[in-house]
């Protein structure tokens, strides 16, 4: 299973950190998380990181 690294994001809009997932898991979560070999890096550009079960763009009210 592939390393993933995501560089600058917001998780659940706190402060911007890195984010390190390995097998599957979240194995680190902190600012400037030094990249492993082998990691896929993907930078967030200080966007917000929400768990998949997150609904970010509900629309409620009369149509």
């Amino acid at each position: 299973m592939t390393t993933l690294l995501l560089k600058n994001v917001r998780p659940m809009g706190k402060d911007t950190v890195d984010v390190l997932v390995d097998a599957g898991k979240i194995q680190q979560m902190q600012a400037n998380i030094a990249s492993p070999a082998n990691a896929l890096i993907l930078d967030g550009h200080n966007h917000l990181l929400l768990s998949g079960l997150v609904n970010a763009h509900a629309q409620q009210g009369d149509d």
